[in-house]
């Protein structure tokens, strides 16, 4: 079952065991590419209402692209002109 990026995907429910161990759905789990074993990062947001667990080579990619478009943008000179005008 695909379901669109841009909207939240309801794949099932977990319960939270005396351990503290949670069962990630099968769905969720193909969906996402996660495979026994792979590592996650536990992440709380803002608010501290919520638990999001993301695969560590998902974080990697996303800060690999982002210094990789900073390194762009730095060596481009794009910029330049608003930190002159800043001085005036």
């Amino acid at each position: 079952m695909e379901h669109e990026t841009s909207k939240v995907a309801f794949v099932g429910s977990a319960l939270l065991g005396e351990r503290g161990q949670v069962v990630i759905p099968a769905e969720a789990r193909r969906e996402l590419g996660m495979n026994p074993g792979d590592r996650l990062l536990v992440l709380v947001p803002p608010g501290r209402e919520a638990v999001v667990l993301t695969k560590v080579e998902t974080i990697q990619r996303a800060i690999e692209a982002f210094l990789s478009t900073l390194s762009e943008f730095a060596s481009s000179g794009k910029g330049d002109e608003e930190d002159a005008e800043s001085d005036v």
